[in-house]
């Protein structure tokens, strides 16, 4: 028996053992080496483990004994790997590093996956072999079941053709004739009875058996496929340790002499496949993961930082908002960024910094976040970021108002002057080129909140933003004019839900501003306060 089936027998997880002096001698005997009275005392970490449990004394002395065995050899080959990883004789190069990393979560994640296997009871070692030869074996006899269905039909036909030419029950049948007629017999013989080859009672009967044997294949295959699909959603996470960690990242995000990010050794495969597998939590490096990421310019890992990780702090969600707009201003693409392009789309999608801008804020706005840091963070945001991350916002609500294409790009507008600065509000219309797909409604709408939270009184105070509160006034009030009409109308629930369902449930209170540079002449009171329902 095995030592997860041991542990399993007996209900119970592990979580430390206690052994005396007389145990201790006999598990050294077991693993080759002496123990010390650290391992009196023996931490497990199994995928279900639960703290709270602890192995009696009365436990079978066997199981110690491969729990200190399992341990030593897990620690000793996690040394080995790390003293490869940080030694730059060994691995001097980007490849040589990402070759031994890669190796090792491999044979950690094939093991991983032998123990999942074996708590769930399957005894094969390579679910994807079982898989395979699972599935053929089902395609054989899902294709039998068709040829037998075949050679039925074959076999009544042949049957019904000979009785039509030569006279009932086939009795004056040519002898070549005949042999076919046998032939195709012997060949479904496991389908119909010799004795009724004219029954449609047994033909039905054995259509049936067919059907059946299809059907049964087919849920066959469905069960082993949800199988597949329960290990690679459910199944086991390997397990590395911080320590691990920490060494092999000063190696990843090193830096020169002058401080200066070390660019020649970079190995952005590792980076990414510890960010997709959340072994990298942002404190673990000096002044975050996200500016070490912006740093080296690797975009592609600052996307996987936005869609993976948990705990992204508000400061470096800022920091990237203005990190973005400040390469809009300048009009400046880095390589990482044309690296970027070349994986996520053709340069005519992706072709300038504004691109980056739109590719990236969606994402941004769908980051968890505690709304009262981010407001407090927001602030940060000089005006004229507010002012491209308003049009932006208005330009995509637009484009659910009008359901029109934008055709404008953003650094050809004339909206900025020989200094990169915004210069005319009236300008802002002509904002951006978006074949990027925007952000949900209601998306946009919490974003634009958080921002005239954070900036109430510079919104009002400053004209630059008067155009575009006017749009966005504009657009809430052509939403909810069509909204109303669209109620009135004698229209199915149905059809009124799918047509509103981007309109958010909450409310949301414009506040009227006296100030003639902006107001509407033709606007009323009704214009000014607007609430979704």
């Amino acid at each position: 028996m095995s030592l997860l089936e041991q542990l399993n027998s007996r209900k119970m997880k592990v979580n430390q053992v206690s052994v005396d002096q007389a145990d201790k001698n006999e598990a050294a005997k077991n693993v080759g080496k002496s123990l010390s009275d650290k391992e009196e005392e023996v931490a497990i970490a199994f995928p279900t483990v639960k703290k709270d449990k602890i192995l009696e004394k009365t436990a079978s002395e066997e199981i110690y004994y491969n729990i200190v065995a399992c341990i030593r050899t897990g620690t000793m080959r996690e040394k080995e790997i790390l003293n490869k990883l940080i030694d730059p004789n060994i691995t001097s190069t980007v490849d040589n590093f990402s070759r031994v990393f890669m190796a090792y979560v491999n044979e950690k994640e094939q093991e991983a996956c032998r123990t999942w296997m074996e708590m769930s009871g399957i005894d094969e070692c390579n679910l994807i072999m079982k898989s395979k030869r699972f599935y053929g074996e089902i395609d054989q006899d899902e294709k039998e079941a068709i040829e037998n269905d075949k050679h039925i039909k074959e076999s009544f036909h042949v049957n019904a053709s000979l009785k039509k030419v030569n006279g009932l029950n086939g009795i004056n049948c040519t002898k070549k004739s005949a042999q076919d007629f046998m032939d195709i017999e012997l060949r479904s013989n496991t389908q119909i009875s010799n004795s009724y080859p004219e029954d449609n009672g047994m033909s039905d009967i054995t259509q049936e058996h067919n059907t059946n044997l299809l059907n049964n294949t087919k849920n066959q295959k469905i069960k082993y496929t949800e199988l597949i699909k329960t290990f690679g959603e459910n199944g086991p996470k390997i397990e590395i340790s911080l320590y691990f960690i920490e060494k092999i990242l000063n190696r990843c995000f090193g830096r020169l002499s002058k401080g200066e990010p070390n660019l020649q050794f970079y190995p952005i495969k590792v980076v990414q496949y510890l960010i997709k597998n959340n072994f990298l939590p942002n404190s673990i490096i000096k002044g975050g993961l996200m500016k070490a990421l912006i740093e080296r310019g690797d975009w592609e890992s600052v996307s996987l930082l936005l869609q993976f990780s948990r705990d992204i702090p508000e400061k470096d969600q800022v920091f990237l908002l203005q990190h973005l707009i400040m390469l809009l201003k300048t009009s400046k693409v880095d390589e990482g960024f044309k690296k970027f392009i070349e994986i996520n789309g053709d340069a005519s999608s992706l072709s300038s910094s504004s691109s980056l801008l739109q590719y990236f804020l969606p994402k941004l706005m769908l980051v968890k976040r505690q709304k009262n840091l981010m407001q407090l963070h927001l602030k940060q945001l000089k005006v004229d970021e507010l002012l491209v991350l308003f049009e932006i916002s208005c330009t995509w609500l637009d484009g659910y108002i009008n359901g029109s294409n934008l055709n404008n790009d953003l650094s050809d507008s004339g909206m900025f002057d020989e200094n990169r600065t915004i210069k005319d509000s009236s300008d802002r219309s002509k904002i951006m080129q978006l074949q990027i797909s925007a952000p949900r409604f209601s998306t946009i709408i919490e974003f634009l909140t958080l921002l005239i939270d954070a900036h109430f009184l510079t919104l009002i105070l400053t004209n630059d933003f008067h155009s575009s509160l006017q749009r966005l006034l504009s657009c809430t009030n052509t939403l909810m004019q069509s909204k109303k009409q669209r109620l009135n109308k004698n229209e199915t629930n149905a059809v009124t839900i799918l047509e509103d369902q981007h309109v958010p449930k909450y409310s949301i209170e414009m506040l009227r501003v006296f100030d003639d540079a902006w107001l509407m002449e033709d606007s009323d009171d009704e214009n000014w306060n607007v609430n979704y329902r």
